[in-house]
């Protein structure tokens, strides 16, 4: 038996459009590489600075790291924190 993945969603999910945010502008030295570990090689990329831009949203990226873990598998994963401090508009 075959189910829509919409099926008993409400109507407002079902047409739900989506669009960017911002552009995301980083500066990243090259990656510190922590080598492999038992379960994923990680690598850090440590950002010093950028910048973001988005018609509902811009600022500056103060700093921040992106944390990777590259595993064989798709389970791959990205963690990223960034200090942000947002443009104000009067």
């Amino acid at each position: 038996m075959s189910t829509s993945l919409s099926e008993g969603l409400p109507e407002s999910l079902k047409s739900l459009r989506t669009r960017s945010l911002f552009l995301l502008r980083e500066q990243v030295p090259p990656l510190l590489v922590v080598g492999q570990t038992p379960n994923a090689f990680r690598r850090v990329g440590l950002v010093q600075g950028g910048s973001f831009e988005g018609e509902r949203l811009s600022g500056e990226v103060v700093n921040g790291n992106d944390w990777q873990s590259v595993r064989p598998t798709p389970a791959s994963s990205w963690t990223c924190v960034w200090c942000c401090a947002p443009t104000m508009e009067p």
